[in-house]
């Protein structure tokens, strides 16, 4: 039975049931039960007390009821960032686009119109729980990525930084301002405190010729390596410039290195 395919993994997602008629919430325990850890609440204030204290793998529940219903209790469930990422279902026997709207607008993932075959909440739950696989594992790749970069270039004994080209209401670019650096950066540039902040903020008199070197970067995507001196703030670079993404990034890369004494 292709509903019953990879039933280990499947038992292990546990599904949470919310549905104020007892025969309703019964009958769909039944249905589920063969293939995943199934609990089940009687009303939305419950589910949420059993989704936050132990946050179920996907949360299958009924559009209208009594109290907290199904939209707001999936609203709630969003605002969480325990239960943010878990897929929601809503069963409803609401037909039509606007009851879709709602539950999609309130965040839910998926939206059942009741009555329903076996076959079809089984697809669609089984779709939902992938999906989630899929971003968890994503996420997860993309956290250890993160990790290693930061580990990389904070061991690093040069600065580094990404920087963001400013606009100003004409499109001209104007400026740019700091996203990310090392702890290396402030020893490099003598600059504290300088994550969403400028460089002529934080540099009143910085040259041109900065913002020119990497407004040349970002329009050619060409990497450049040059060294330069700042007057204004009595140091010399040697700098590595290159553009991050694709043809339209305002972000840059830079890595750098004091080099004063050497020029002097």
């Amino acid at each position: 039975d292709p509903l019953d395919a990879s039933p280990v993994r499947r038992r292990m997602s546990r599904v949470l049931i919310v549905e104020d008629n007892s025969d309703l919430r019964a009958y769909l325990t039944r249905l589920l039960e063969r293939s995943y850890t199934v609990l089940s609440a009687a009303d939305g204030d419950e589910a949420l007390d059993l989704a936050l204290a132990e946050p179920p793998d996907l949360v299958l529940s009924d559009a209208m009821m009594p109290g907290l219903d199904g939209l707001t209790l999936t609203a709630r469930l969003r605002a969480d960032p325990r239960t943010r990422t878990i897929p929601v279902l809503l069963l409803s026997a609401r037909a039509g686009e606007d009851a879709r709207i709602d539950g999609l607008g309130a965040g839910a993932d998926d939206y059942i119109t009741k009555p329903f075959s076996t076959r079809e909440l089984h697809a669609r739950i089984a779709a939902q729980l992938a999906t989630a696989k899929v971003r968890t594992d994503a996420e997860a790749s993309l956290r250890a990525s993160e990790d290693k970069y930061r580990s990389l270039f904070g061991s690093i004994d040069e600065g580094f930084t990404i920087i963001e080209l400013m606009t100003d209401d004409e499109g001209r670019t104007v400026d740019y301002r700091f996203v990310e650096t090392n702890d290396v950066f402030e020893q490099q540039t003598g600059l504290t405190n300088v994550i969403g902040r400028s460089a002529r903020e934080l540099v009143p008199d910085i040259e041109s010729l900065w913002l020119e070197r990497y407004l040349e970067v970002a329009a050619t995507g060409q990497a450049a390596r040059f060294e330069a001196e700042s007057v204004a703030m009595g140091r010399w670079f040697d700098v590595y410039a290159s553009r991050l993404g694709g043809p339209g990034s305002a972000l840059i890369a830079v890595v750098f290195r004091d080099i004063t004494d050497r020029r002097r």
